[in-house]
């Protein structure tokens, strides 16, 4: 889905290009510039109701978004917050979710179970007569496509364009040579320590915000991003074969944001890209502002449901975020 929404907002960006200009970009949040003519009142809601659209077409109506404008002749931190806090009233009032179309089944989803069970689901083999949604069916045939192209989508470079990775979970998490840890993974969730106030409190024009985003995008994910596939790409243990014997990598990139980052790569290879992360980010800072990052990793069995492993991922993330609260002064961040 993280895929999904990262190639909407490039396609986005294509399709209004004449209108409208990118300051920040990620997959869940998005900021654009655009000019308005000074004699078309209606312009602005109009261009609105467009990038909404376009979204909508993009995601085949299976994903929820919201859009919200505000004039930019005022302090750029105020415009922000006003933009915060447009779109979370209008989260208040619309569904978070896409509501799917009624459809004739006899069953709901296998993977997501609530929406309706429309489309064969023949992954698991073991599996009989199950069905799965449109939606996850949707994000299946779509992110398939996506995945081979992430790595040269995310560092701009031609020659990850057809890296390969493992398909799924299990065959990155499998190794009969591993022993005890054959068949499980490490979950790998990171995100930044109060990226949020600090960039309130720094960036108080659009070229601060720019910089910004750009500095952690560029000091930091992209060059450990590069660094993890160079090292697998060297190691052995790093790689599995595809059903065509084709050499493939196990790591699976879930999320890839600018606050936050999650991968899954095969347990025995966990402590190791903790510890290549940090090697990566430290150092990294901000207007003189140091940027620092918590990790959780939660080793499991590869077959485990990922939101349960998101779950407690989040609440280890929880706990340290209240450590490092707790043991720093209010201005230690500024």
């Amino acid at each position: 889905g993280s895929y999904i929404l990262l190639n909407d907002v490039d396609n986005l960006t294509y399709k209004l290009s004449q209108q409208i200009q990118p300051i920040s970009t990620a997959s869940s949040h998005v900021i654009f510039s655009f000019e308005c003519p000074s004699d078309n009142e209606t312009y602005p809601e109009r261009l609105r109701q467009e990038v909404l659209e376009v979204l909508h077409q993009e995601t085949k109506g299976h994903a929820t978004f919201v859009a919200a404008i505000e004039k930019g002749d005022q302090n750029f931190s105020l415009i922000l917050e006003k933009l915060e806090a447009q779109v979370h009233r209008l989260q208040w009032r619309y569904p978070t979710v896409a509501v799917p179309q009624y459809r004739s089944t006899d069953q709901e989803c296998y993977l997501d179970g609530w929406r309706p069970g429309v489309a064969q689901y023949n992954v698991d083999k073991e599996v009989k007569k199950a069905k799965i949604s449109a939606s996850t069916e949707f994000r299946r045939e779509e992110g398939r496509e996506l995945k081979h192209r992430l790595f040269s989508r995310l560092l701009e470079e031609e020659r990850y364009k057809d890296q390969l990775c493992a398909k799924d979970l299990s065959e990155l998490a499998q190794d009969k040579q591993e022993g005890v840890l054959d068949g499980k993974i490490a979950f790998i969730q990171i995100d930044g320590n109060n990226f949020g106030k600090l960039r309130k409190a720094l960036c108080t024009d659009r070229g601060s915000r720019e910089k910004f985003d750009n500095t952690i995008q560029e000091g930091c994910r992209k060059p450990f991003l590069r660094a993890l596939l160079q090292k697998a790409d060297r190691d052995p243990h790093f790689k599995t074969k595809d059903a065509f014997r084709n050499e493939a990598l196990r790591i699976e990139v879930l999320l890839w944001g600018g606050d936050e980052m999650t991968l899954i790569v095969p347990a025995w290879k966990g402590l190791e890209t903790a510890q290549l992360f940090f090697e990566q980010s430290k150092g990294l800072s901000f207007d003189g502002a140091a940027l620092s990052h918590r990790m959780a990793v939660v080793f499991c069995h590869h077959n485990m449901p990922v939101l349960q492993i998101r779950q407690i991922a989040e609440a280890l993330l929880d706990r340290t975020k209240n450590d490092i609260q707790s043991s720093y002064p209010a201005d230690a961040w500024h």
